[in-house]
């Protein structure tokens, strides 16, 4: 098997699929793309790069100078993906917060993130936001060599997202939400007794303050189960970073006993 670790990988678009007259599989690269190929990494004609769609890997060349295409050779066989699905649900914190915490998410293995709006939530995200969060998913799952491009969904408001997620889980994913006092278990106590492993995990973390009263007890209505990450009380931009990195030990540690 080639090793393909030094190959630079980089994020592309449904719409970026072409067909060119010299190649019968092609990438249309943006201008932004083409720069940093060239300019920024020094890559020349026939040098190859890793093309990320979203979902696998493909092994590309750059096409002769003057031209901004891509031509593609390859599947690449590959498994960095966690076997299971886990979807993070985050308030949204104030100011550039949620930049870490998107990146750090991505790095870990989020299959799915979803930035809520709770009633504590200060910030009001613009179109501007989405797209640098975008971006910055991308630019993390190129750098932490994922297999996919983890999934945004546009902010919504808690309270909607519990009634009508965008995207339908199945009904025996297991559903969390992670509480900053009380007596509730430890996330990796919650974890270890969960037998069958579920499809997916949906991790829900709140906002400075924690949720409000009523956001907790509708969760609850909603098959949510309470969690602890500890005694400490955690930032908000921190505690979803814990969470994820707590999933992503027991996913990769227990994932051989997954029948």
């Amino acid at each position: 098997m080639c090793d393909y670790s030094s190959l630079q990988r980089l994020a592309i678009a449904p719409h970026q699929w072409i067909k060119s007259p010299a190649h019968p599989v092609a990438i249309q690269l943006t201008s932004r793309q083409n720069h940093y190929l060239r300019r920024v990494l020094r890559l020349t004609d026939r040098d190859h790069f890793i093309a990320l769609d979203g979902n696998q890997w493909w092994l590309a060349e750059i096409g002769p100078r003057g031209e901004t295409t891509a031509w593609v050779h390859q599947q690449i066989s590959i498994q960095t993906e966690l076997p299971m699905e886990v979807i993070l649900v985050s308030a949204l914190p104030k100011g550039n917060g949620f930049d870490e915490v998107i990146r750090q998410a991505t790095e870990l293995g989020v299959g799915e993130i979803v930035p809520v709006l709770s009633e504590r939530t200060l910030l009001q995200p613009s179109s501007s936001k989405l797209l640098r969060w975008q971006r910055i998913i991308e630019e993390a799952a190129e750098q932490s060599h994922r297999q996919r491009i983890p999934r945004l969904i546009n902010p919504l408001s808690f309270d909607d997202y519990l009634v009508n997620p965008p995207i339908a889980t199945p009904s025996s994913s297991m559903r969390l939400i992670g509480v900053c006092q009380g007596n509730a278990p430890l996330f990796l106590s919650t974890l270890n007794s969960m037998d069958p492993f579920p499809p997916a995990i949906i991790i829900a973390m709140g906002p400075e303050g924690g949720w409000t009263q009523p956001e907790f007890n509708k969760a609850i209505a909603h098959g949510y189960q309470p969690i602890s990450l500890g005694q400490r009380t955690l930032r908000s931009v921190t505690a979803p970073v814990a969470a994820m990195a707590i999933m992503m030990a027991f996913i990769e540690t227990h994932h051989h006993s997954w029948g």
